[in-house]
């Protein structure tokens, strides 16, 4: 579904924004549902990380800290490329910032490659710091560009490349808002939307996880961790 699409869904359902009519009359009301819109297919990709790509930064000798684009709403696995070691891509574990803190006082400077990593504000914290040469490579999810127009479709980019069988989620976010700004009394001031929201969600993530097959893990009897420290599947990138 493309934006006129997904307008003319919840103005019809509510009877908000004028309706059948919401495409070719503008008005606050359809500005606000475009806004929530855009709210949703946001919140999707928050959420459940659909569109990722993979992004380079050559690094600095000797700097740990790095500011995160704008463009990366979240971001999962990150590895180095050592520039002195060809063929050698350590994948970095996440750690808190404190630790991160704690390891440059306690040990000091440490050959590179970076093999720890902490997100702090909008900061990505590396240790060691890198040596000449060195690049992050970071598997991120960009931040859409707002959908504006009536054929805008969040299937394509820049709006979200979210595939069109989740795009009823879409739907049902900006119901569950605009019901809820009508104080609409048969959704329960837009609750039954939000649930239909979340379930949504619940069921892409599932539905994602299936879509290269499903098969059992791997057995492990062990694993050594020589700092201790234990990353977690990924990182949101959240501003204050």
């Amino acid at each position: 579904m493309n934006l006129g699409q997904l307008r003319l869904h919840v103005a019809q359902a509510l009877n908000v924004a004028n309706g059948a009519n919401v495409n070719t009359i503008a008005g606050a009301e359809r500005t606000l549902l475009d806004e929530y819109l855009n709210e949703g297919v946001e919140q999707i990709l928050l959420r459940t990380k659909v569109n990722k790509k993979t992004a380079s930064i050559a690094l600095t000798s000797g700097v740990g800290d790095y500011t995160v684009d704008p463009i990366m709403l979240a971001f999962d696995d990150a590895w180095i490329t050592p520039g002195a070691s060809v063929g050698w891509n350590p994948m970095l574990e996440r750690v808190d910032s404190y630790d991160i803190r704690q390891m440059r006082q306690a040990v000091g400077s440490v050959a590179s490659p970076s093999q720890y990593y902490a997100f702090e504000g909008n900061v990505i914290m590396l240790y060691p710091s890198p040596a000449t040469g060195d690049t992050m490579h970071i598997v991120y999810t960009p931040r859409p560009s707002a959908m504006t127009s009536t054929g805008n479709d969040p299937s394509v980019s820049p709006y979200g490349e979210i595939p069109s069988e989740f795009h009823w989620i879409i739907e049902q976010y900006g119901l569950w808002k605009m019901a809820d700004y009508a104080d609409d009394g048969s959704s329960q001031v837009g609750q039954t939307y939000a649930s239909g929201f979340e379930r949504g969600i619940s069921q892409m993530k599932m539905l994602l996880n299936k879509k290269a097959g499903v098969r059992s893990g791997r057995a492990s009897t062990s694993r050594r961790n020589r700092s201790g420290f234990r990353a977690p599947p990924g990182v949101d990138v959240r501003y204050g």
